[in-house]
């Protein structure tokens, strides 16, 4: 119906925090392949959980940038 439908972190866990590239992609890649097998499409939207800029680690960032996927945080106040 026009809606995108996106992952936001596997466990929830804060992607400032997680600096092992398997973490990483456990939170990263496993969320984005439980929403593309539950949509049977590509999951291709990603929500940074508690989305502020130090909810990103370097290694995240670095995972999410190679990754194509459209990244969305929020900034509050």
């Amino acid at each position: 119906m026009g809606h995108r439908i996106g992952a936001h972190n596997d466990a929830h866990r804060d992607l400032g925090k997680l600096h092992s590239p398997a973490d990483v992609a456990a939170e990263i890649q496993g969320a984005v392949d439980g929403v593309s097998a539950a949509l049977g499409s590509p999951c291709r939207d990603f929500a940074i959980a508690f989305g502020q800029p130090s909810n990103l680690s370097d290694e995240a960032r670095r995972q999410l940038v190679s990754s194509g996927l459209r990244v969305y945080s929020c900034v509050r106040g």
